[in-house]
């Protein structure tokens, strides 16, 4: 048995019906004989028998020692009922009574040491007054485990210690001891026998109709700690719900703490959703707690038989998620950490309300949600997998509760619910829960994508808060598209690779490994196969070739039997001439004769010239034969050459596209990307060592270097990106000197290789593409000229492309890409005029090219690259003009706001594309901006918060997309941007000190994000925010508390000095080294005007404005930053000594005025329009207030 008793109780249908018969007999007000239901469980199995019998004594021990405890309160009677078990003593039953008289299998030995110490705790609350000196000789065998608990209990109920400590472990786990166990022995209703049943009801008649202001009227429901009436408040007639504790009097102190824990958590909280809590305290020595009386049934009532509707179920949880917001964003945030069907009350409207805040944690704002093991509380089917730990509490907690509580309503059974209640914690904190369609097919995919949102292990993936769950609820409602989406096969398979990485690396690396094998396999197969034939073939034709040159023999054997023939004839033909020349001259021949002989010969000579052109078409015949024979073998080459490029594309299409393009939406797969691109250049090595002719292992390769250094630029590793694509630019110039290399998509990816280029060396430079607030002179020159000339080694091969290659969209479409990163980087050199105008061409042409477009992929791209062009120009305008006309800003916000159009139709059509959830983020921090500086131009206030909403559109957006790709630097970068964009929004509004603490909190984020992402730090940036933190301080000195001075003066000067150490090697940032004196000398000028040490005050004051002085003489200032701060520190002085300098203290005023006067002339020769007026406006004042003192 184990000693997690009574957690561990076996759970079956059979066993359940027969202790529900149980307590309904209980209820029907007699107590209930145990003997038939312990028969009625002997042909269970051992194992759910032994639970079963032990749950059945449980519950008749404790209902018999209540019932005996009543009876002596009522009538100082003290026997027990004649069906129970009994002790000679006449008490309530024992344990040993009831393995006497019930034969429970394993008997007495068989108990565990928590039922004794339950049996313990059971005498003292009912008034008897067991000792553990007893107990141990009672239960010998249990004395290790037993006397620890029993000396915690008596610790706990204030008892006296009679016995001798046994030195022993506990092996109980605390934590399970405080989980709630469904169906608890003592959720039922007291019973007595009908013989005393008038004196009970009578004694109670007297005692608890009236109960202070209340008329108890009627009992309503009975639990665990307490019982519920309805009743009446008196004088003002409202019916109420009254709670009090079961144990009355007897309650122990911790019993007391949890009961009025409630009033504590739920009085403070005042919604339509949430039971109101009226009034809380003690009468007569019973607690109460009196809350609104709802008039109807909990939720669990109505889902006990079956699941209820996708609609009902959306608009009950949306008003439950409302409710929790509600408690969450309180002064003192309340988390219930118990949301069930149970704990949801429907009045007859059906409206939901929440109840029972018994076990909810509220915390301070400064608190920790963090809590410990021993603060495990709540149902495990419920609770999310932190709370099973006890710690890491907090709103996303509840969200996953709520999200159960969803899944309830769909399927009819909540999303975890084992045998046992630690197999119930092992699935919530490590298993997947069922999609809600494979329970109800009727569930809406959408809704279910909610649920299981909800359900998320990791909590960064759930609903940021209620409040969001609560709002995708009713979009849900409204038919609209809700921001949880179904999760995908490829989603699934990677939150099982985040829980099992090793097996998920080896599992795709196996994957990567068997499609280049059976790349390979099917490429040798194919080679095999042709060369087989090419053999087939190269034998016939040979069989041919012998077939003609036996042929050509035999003819050449027949020519030289007719040329032997034909000299024969040739010399019969002399001799016959010889013959005729002797008969001629001797004989006279006649002329007839003399033409014969000559025909004949002419005969001869035609059949001789025949026989030789026939032996002339034989040798050509040969030469044909040869010809044919080297032109198959050149096919056969040819086509082997085919089939090994077809292998190449497809290691080029299968790893290089699920490096690129295939995964780049898939929340965490940066490392795996990685491995995949490393993985493919690795098995195209041999392939371009073994092949060095094949071309398109080359083109593969310089692909994929291109996507390693697309992927490195992606985590913030720039600087090693810079000379992969410099090896990629080469492989694609050499690509291009081949025969045919001028083809269109060549050439297209040389111009987007060099732009990449240019990219990374801008962003090895630390341009940000989005930020004007950067000081630009901080920027490596050299590296955004760098940029520059690839920028336009890009432009002049798309101008010096062959005329025959055919161009289209893509082409515009790169060309506008191009001259959009090149604007970017000459706004940092500060030449930002010769980047707009061929921007705005390049727009106008892309937006020519778009309309002629269909929908497709293609057309998509565009839209997304002109959206992001706008935003660019936009930005590079605002720079080039110092102070912009309030037309010239509604111009640039004419365009964000096309820009934000595009963006958000394309997010339409994708929803979980990361690149265009990024776009719309910085068009909004865009608008934001715009908007801030339209508010300054115009005087309108209401300017001011449409800039609030837009920037927090933007952080929102961030900061989902950090937390879906957490190794991606450049979205937790653009997310504190954003956040220095809502410090200066307050800022101009004169919120100076909001603004502070919001930089602040930017500060921390900034440090954090520098320790996360090394290669991608961002070592000035915290300077940067200080320094800001720094004029904000000044500009409030004279009028901002003297403590909240002192207080961010400090953290000041902590701050400078921490960043004083920029490197290894222990080199000072002298910036930050002269700020932090700046920063000390105005800590000692506020600890100096606190003790009214005013020529001190001054004093330091004046040290102050020296060290700035020297700042900007020292440090690069051509925005005259430190002539601003002296010029503030001036303005601030005087306008402080003016409210706290008395009359007696005209020297130190005297002496102020001087000091200022000293120091301006030298602000009105600064090279800073600005600095220079306000310098010489606040000489001419102070010059005529010190002639005016004198």
């Amino acid at each position: 048995m184990d000693n997690s008793f009574p957690t561990m109780l076996a759970r079956d249908e059979d066993v359940e019906q027969v202790l529900t018969d149980f307590m309904d007999a209980w209820k029907r007000g007699n107590p209930a004989p145990l003997t038939p239901f312990l028969e009625r469980i002997q042909n269970e199995s051992p194992e759910v028998r032994e639970s079963a019998q032990l749950l059945l004594v449980l519950r008749d021990q404790t209902l018999r020692w209540r019932m005996w405890s009543r009876q002596r309160e009522l009538m100082g009677d003290t026997g027990t009922s004649p069906d129970a078990p009994t002790e000679p003593s006449g008490r309530a039953p024992l344990l040993e009574d009831y393995v006497r008289h019930c034969s429970l299998d394993g008997g007495l030995e068989s108990l565990p040491p928590e039922m004794v110490a339950h049996e313990f705790r059971l005498r003292v609350e009912c008034g008897d007054t067991p000792t553990m000196e007893d107990y141990l000789q009672r239960f010998p065998h249990l004395a290790p485990t037993l006397s620890p608990l029993l000396k915690q209990l008596t610790q706990e109920l204030d008892l006296p210690l009679t016995t001798t400590e046994v030195d022993a472990p506990t092996v109980i786990d605390p934590a399970l001891t405080r989980l709630e166990v469904p169906a608890s022995p003592l959720a039922t209703t007291l019973p007595v026998s009908p013989e005393e049943m008038p004196k009970r009801r009578k004694a109670e008649t007297d005692r608890t109709t009236n109960f202070g202001q209340y008329e108890l009227l009627n009992e309503i429901a009975r639990g665990a700690m307490g019982i519920v009436y309805r009743a009446r408040q008196e004088p003002i007639g409202r019916i109420v719900a009254l709670k009090t504790i079961l144990a009355g009097q007897f309650a122990s102190e911790l019993q007391v703490d949890q009961f009025m824990l409630e009033a504590q958590n739920a009085g403070q909280l005042k919604h339509d959703n949430i039971v109101t809590i009226y009034d809380a305290g003690k009468i007569n020595e019973q607690y109460f707690i009196a809350m609104a009386y709802i008039e109807g049934h909990s939720l669990a009532d109505l889902v006990r038989e079956k699941s209820m509707s996708a609609q009902r179920s959306a608009e009950i949880v949306e008003a439950v998620a409302r409710a929790l917001h509600f408690a969450h964003v309180q002064p003192q945030p309340v988390y219930h950490r118990d949301i069930k069907p149970a704990n949801i009350l429907l009045d007859h409207a059906g409206r939901p309300y929440v109840t029972d805040f018994g076990i909810a944690k509220r915390v301070e704002r400064e608190d920790s949600t963090d809590g410990g093991e021993d603060d495990i509380a709540g149902t495990p089917s419920y609770m999310p997998p932190e709370q099973t730990y006890g710690r890491d509490i907090g709103p996303w907690s509840d969200v996953y509760s709520t999200g159960a509580l969803l899944y309830h309503l769909l399927t009819g059974r909540p999303p975890f619910l084992a045998e046992s209640l630690l197999e119930t914690i092992r699935q919530v904190r490590g298993t997947e829960p069922l999609p809600p369609r494979e329970l109800n097919p009727k569930v809406d995919p959408d809704l279910e994508a909610v649920c299981l949102k909800c359900l998320e292990k990791d909590r960064t993936k759930r609903y940021l808060s209620a409040e969001h769950l609560a709002d995708d609820l009713r979009r849900f409602l409204k038919h609209e598209p809700t921001t949880a989406r179904p999760i995908s096969q490829l989603a699934r398979f990677n939150k099982w690779g985040q829980r099992n990485p090793v097996v998920a690396s080896l599992t795709m690396l196996t994957a990567a490994l068997l499609i280049v094998v059976a790349a390979g396999a099917i490429k040798l197969f194919l080679d095999q196969r042709e060369l087989t034939k090419a053999e087939t073939i190269k034998r016939d034709d040979a069989d041919q070739l012998a077939k003609q040159q036996t042929q050509l023999a035999e003819a050449e054997k027949k020519r030289r039997e007719d040329a032997d023939k034909l000299v024969t004839q040739a010399n019969e033909l002399v001799q016959n001439q010889k013959e005729l020349v002797r008969q001629q001259t001797a004989l006279a021949v006649s002329e007839t004769a003399k033409r014969t002989a000559a025909d004949k010969l002419v005969e001869q000579q035609k059949e001789l010239a025949r026989q030789q052109t026939a032996l002339a078409d034989a040798e050509k015949a040969k030469s044909t034969a040869a010809e044919t024979t080297a032109r198959k073998e050149k096919v056969l080459r040819d086509e082997a050459q085919k089939n090994l490029e077809r292998a190449i594309e497809a290691v080029d299409v299968i790893l290089t596209q699920s490096a690129d393009s295939g995964l780049k939406d898939v929340p965490g797969m940066e490392d795996f990307r990685k491995r995949v691109a490393q993985s493919a250049m690795e098995q195209l090595k041999p392939i371009i060592d073994s092949h060095p002719e094949a071309k398109g292992a080359f083109k593969a390769r310089a692909r994929l270097l291109v996507v390693q250094a697309k992927l490195l630029n992606l985590t913030g590793e720039s600087q090693k990106a810079v000379p992969v694509l410099k090896d990629a630019v080469k492989e694609y110039l050499e690509l291009t000197k081949a025969p045919n290399g001028g083809n269109q998509q060549l050439l297209l990816d040389l111009v987007a290789t060099y732009r990449q280029l240019g990219e990374s060396l801008a962003d090895q430079a630390e341009v940000d593409h989005s930020s004007s607030e950067r000081r630009l002179e901080s920027v490596p020159e050299s590296l955004l000229k760098d940029a520059v000339k690839e920028f336009e080694n890009a432009l002049a091969v798309q101008d010096g492309r062959p005329a025959s290659v055919a161009t289209d969209c893509r082409w515009e479409t790169e060309l506008a890409r191009t001259h959009q990163s090149r604007c970017i980087a000459l706004i940092y050199l500060k030449r930002a005029d010769e980047g707009i105008e061929p921007l705005e061409r390049a727009i106008s042409s892309l937006r020519d090219g778009l309309d002629k477009l269909p929908p497709m992929a293609a057309r998509r791209d565009a839209e997304r690259q002109l959206g992001s062009c706008y935003s660019t120009l936009a930005m590079a305008e605002s720079l080039e003009e110092s102070r912009p006309s309030a037309d010239a800003l509604k111009k640039r916000l004419k365009r964000l706001e096309e820009a934000k159009a595009i963006h958000e139709r394309l997010l339409r059509d994708g929803p979980k594309a990361a690149e265009t959830r990024f776009d719309l983020g910085m068009t909004h921090y865009s608008i934001a901006r715009v908007l801030t500086s339209l508010a300054l131009a115009l005087s309108d206030k209401s300017q001011f918060a449409l800039a609030w909403d837009k920037v927090e559109e933007s952080i929102k957006a961030f900061s989902v997309l950090a937390g879906e790709f957490p190794k991606t630097p450049t979205y937790e970068y653009r997310r504190i941007g954003a956040l220095q964009l809502k410090a200066a929004i307050l800022a101009a509004q004169d919120q100076n000190a909001a603004a502070v603490e919001i930089l602040k909190d930017a500060e921390m984020d900034i440090q954090t994000y520098n320790d996360k992402f090394t290669e991608a730090r961002q070592p000035n940036l915290r300077l940067r925010i200080c320094v800001s933190v720094l004029e904000l301080y000044i500009a409030e000195f004279s009028t901002a508390d003297i403590l909240e001075r002192k207080s961010t003066a400090a953290w000041l000067k902590e701050r400078f000095g921490s960043l004083r150490q920029t490197s290894n090697q222990g080199e000072e940032n002298p910036e930050a080294k002269m700020l932090e004196s700046v920063a000390e000398r105005f800590l000692a000028a506020v600890s100096a005007e606190q003790n009214n040490q005013l020529p001190k005050w001054l004093s330091e004051l004046k040290s102050a404005e020296l060290d700035l002085r020297d700042y900007g003489k020292t440090i690069p200032d051509p925005k005259a930053l430190g002539e601003h701060l002296r010029l503030r520190v001036c303005r601030e002085t005087l306008v402080k000594a003016g409210r706290f300098l008395k009359k007696s203290d005209q020297t130190t005023l005297a002496d102020t005025l001087r000091w200022t006067v000293d120091v301006l002339p030298g602000l009105t020769k600064s090279k800073d329009r600005k600095v220079a007026e306000d310098a010489t406006e606040l000489l001419r004042f102070v010059s005529d207030a010190l002639k005016s003192m004198l």
